[in-house]
């Protein structure tokens, strides 16, 4: 494995190693190449250097001509001047140099005094002859031009010698540049050999010695080893190879057990998973009450553990004892003597207490409890207990018991706990499940009494008066007001036996294959035919499916609506309006006398009718409302919004 670039006794690694030879190769290219380009700027400069001292020549013999034509009158004084300037500027561009041009003399001593030469004679001599000839008279200017003349000539031949000088150099530079060429050459072709014979060496040869090693792996020649013969990457390459073989050769002769093996552990793992499904599809799909679950499930357990005896218990009286649910595999006298335990004491209390499993020998628990000693008596040598637990509350525990020593794995332990907290879920759903059923009953028990109440109690009260006021009558031989009070009475049991007979047809309501409209219009018929009274049913919309005992709960809601209308309403027309758009409406409407709503809310227990329907709408997540005036009707609505349908209803 790669771990630095610097490894131990100082060896450096492959990427240094490239690295140094790419930096010292460019190192030298670019020094190379720079000598080369500075020789270059030289023999340019040189170049240029000779050009200006040809011209420097030239201008001077220029400059004689120019003097012999002015003395002949032919050239104006003004030109001789101008090429004494340019004299002077050229002379100063050869001592400055110009790196623009290039213009640059060589870096000689021979080179720079003879330059000083022509310059101190240009400057100390022949230019102020020059001057002294233009600024005499006529008549001298003749004399002083046979003086200077031999000076010009002198003066060529000190400019002659710098061009010699600068053309030697120039040629000794070139002789360089060529040689440092060719040097380029020669060592672009050793640096090429070199760095290819390098990558052979670093990379190349260990690739092939690991890519032969890998074709005797690929062949099962576990045997091979890899020579280390560096500290770098490669090296610690063949080290993990070699390793790595190491290790495959191990695995390969062991590769049979470790199949078995994990053959047999995910055989357990399934025979595990396959009781975890089977117990969950157990909790879960049986209809039993909780004495079912546990036996269910101690059952498959026992078989699963193979263990010989086991009981399920379960906590009660306000988790201060704990009472034996269903056990299997143990004596009558066991069963006796633990059927209620103290949920602290003992050795299973321990596992109610603060351990989540147990599990210990007969001796070691008589020992320790020395009044659990029934276990040993019916001949088990292992006595385990394991929590029943649902959301992180304890709900009782189960034991297994074993003839012949057993131990439980950490896996064991854990499915196990699984299993326990599994059956703990199931015993507190049906726990949940039957105070459920319980609260149902309670409630529908209530919506009876409160028929009843409503509707028969009032009857019977009614009737009750009438009897005492005709026994009243019949002691005073009022004969007269008896044939008044019969009728009553016959009206009174005629209402009171419709009553109990409207009562047992609501409890007896089922929906049976048709949709809620359905049953809402069956139900509005019945009614016109008891009542005559024409009923105009109005649906709007086909929205929200409502489950079937909501359907119910609105069917008893217009039932409960159409016999108030009945009994107080005196109604020659109803209208009823359905509509399932995106909220659920009913709409119960009739022309009668109407009520006074203050004045039912003010009653002691109000209208226990109007309370019914109000329960039923709250239990269905809905709203009541009713508009009602004396003698301008009543309107009833119920109005429930499209969320999901309630499950629990009486």
């Amino acid at each position: 494995m790669y771990k630095a670039f610097i490894h131990p006794l100082g060896t450096r690694s492959l990427a240094f190693r490239l690295n140094a030879i790419v930096i010292v190769s460019m190192f030298i290219a670019l020094s190379s190449i720079g000598v080369t380009l500075f020789l270059s700027w030289q023999l340019e400069g040189s170049a240029a250097a000779i050009n200006d001292a040809g011209s420097l020549r030239m201008r001077t013999y220029h400059l004689g001509l120019l003097v012999e034509e002015h003395l002949q009158q032919r050239q104006p004084l003004s030109t001789v001047k101008q090429e004494i300037t340019l004299i002077d500027s050229t002379l100063t561009d050869l001592q400055r140099g110009d790196p623009s041009r290039p213009l640059a003399l060589p870096r000689t001593i021979p080179v720079a005094e003879q330059l000083v030469v022509v310059n101190q004679q240009w400057q100390q001599s022949l230019r102020p002859a020059m001057e002294q000839l233009l600024a005499a008279s006529s008549p001298q200017q003749s004399i002083l031009w046979q003086q200077t003349r031999p000076l010009l000539d002198a003066y060529v031949a000190q400019i002659q010698q710098l061009v010699t000088l600068i053309e030697a150099n120039n040629a000794s530079n070139t002789l360089t540049l060529r040689f440092l060429q060719m040097l380029l050459i020669f060592m672009a072709l050793v640096g090429t050999i070199a760095f290819v014979y390098s990558l052979f060496l670093m990379i190349i040869r260990p690739l092939l010695r690991l890519n032969e090693g890998m074709a005797r792996m690929s062949a099962k020649d576990f045997s091979v080893k890899l020579a280390i013969e560096s500290q770098d990457e490669f090296g610690e390459l063949a080290n993990g190879f070699n390793s790595m073989a190491e290790e495959l050769k191990d695995l390969y002769t062991t590769l049979e057990q470790r199949v078995a093996d994990k053959t047999e552990k995910l055989a357990q793992q399934n025979h595990e998973l396959g009781l975890l499904y089977e117990n969950s599809a157990m909790l879960q799909e049986t209809n039993e009450d909780i004495e079912g679950l546990c036996r269910g499930f101690l059952e498959r357990v026992m078989r699963f553990f193979q263990a010989d005896g086991g009981s399920v218990r379960i906590r009660g009286d306000a988790n201060r004892r704990v009472f034996m649910v269903v056990h299997a595999g143990i004596s009558q006298k066991l069963i006796a003597t633990e059927s209620v335990l103290d949920s602290e004491m003992g050795f299973c209390g321990e596992v109610l207490c603060d351990k989540t499993a147990i599990s210990e020998t007969v001796e070691t628990i008589e020992v320790q409890h020395p009044e659990c000693g029934q276990c040993g008596e019916d001949g088990f040598k292992v006595v385990s207990a394991f929590q029943i637990k649902a959301h992180g509350k304890v709900l009782g525990f189960f034991n297994l018991q074993f003839r012949q020593e057993r131990i439980f794995t950490s896996s064991e332990k854990r499915l196990i706990d699984t299993l326990g907290q599994h059956l703990g879920v199931a015993i507190e759903a049906q726990d949940i499940k039957n105070r459920e059923r319980e609260m149902a009953i309670f409630q529908e028990r209530n919506l009876v009494a409160q028929g009843l109440h409503d509707s028969i109690a009032q009857g019977l009260n009614f009737l009750n008066l009438q009897v005492q006021m005709m026994e009243d009558s019949l002691a005073r031989q009022d004969i007269e007001q008896v044939h008044d009070i019969v009728p009553l009475l016959r009206a009174g049991v005629q209402e009171s036996y419709e009553d109990v007979r409207e009562l047992l047809n609501n409890f007896r309501v089922k929906l049976g294959g048709l949709d809620l409209a359905e049953a809402l219009k069956m139900t509005i018929e019945k009614f016109q035919r008891q009542t005559q009274i024409p009923v105009h049913f109005v649906q709007q919309g086909q929205g929200h499916l409502r489950s079937a005992e909501q359907q119910l709960q609105i069917v008893f809601i217009l039932q409960e609506a159409l016999s108030n209308i009945r009994k107080h309403a005196h109604a020659h027309q109803v209208t009823v309006t359905f509509s399932n758009d995106h909220d659920l409406a009913l709409t119960i409407a009739d022309d009668g006398i109407g009520f006074d709503l203050n004045q039912v809310a003010s009653e002691k227990e109000g209208h226990i009718g109007l309370n019914i329907m109000r329960e039923r709408a709250a239990r269905l997540g809905g709203l009541l409302t009713f508009d009602a005036q004396q003698g301008k009707g009543t309107r009833l609505k119920l109005t429930i919004a499209n969320i999901s349908p309630i499950t629990t209803l009486a």
